[in-house]
């Protein structure tokens, strides 16, 4: 699991907590850390609070007794970056031009 591939995750999702990611790549979030870090430190990647034991309205389906257990799992990451555009040659110009 490199940087590329967290980044077209997160750049399809918008948003998602260290959790789901985690269970996603099935992978140590320490190491999930390092690589969020690597788009954050480029200004591609924030990281937003999780949720707070006892601040939960409830209507989210997470468990919120896992928050007050493992913080650090509830943190989410949001893409703020933009995705690089595909920079493509339509094929017949390709063509007409290696003919040529």
């Amino acid at each position: 699991m490199g940087p590329a591939v967290i980044k077209d995750y997160l750049v399809r999702r918008g948003r998602a907590p260290m959790m789901d990611l985690v269970n996603r790549f099935d992978s140590d979030p320490r190491a999930l850390e390092g690589v969020l870090e690597f788009w954050m430190q480029r200004g591609r990647v924030r990281r937003l609070p999780g949720v707070v034991a006892g601040n939960c309205a409830g209507g989210c389906g997470q468990d919120c007794g896992v928050a007050a257990r493992a913080p650090d799992l509830t943190v989410v990451y949001e893409w703020v970056g933009t995705a690089q555009p595909l920079c493509f040659v339509p094929v017949g110009q390709w063509r007409s031009e290696r003919r040529g």
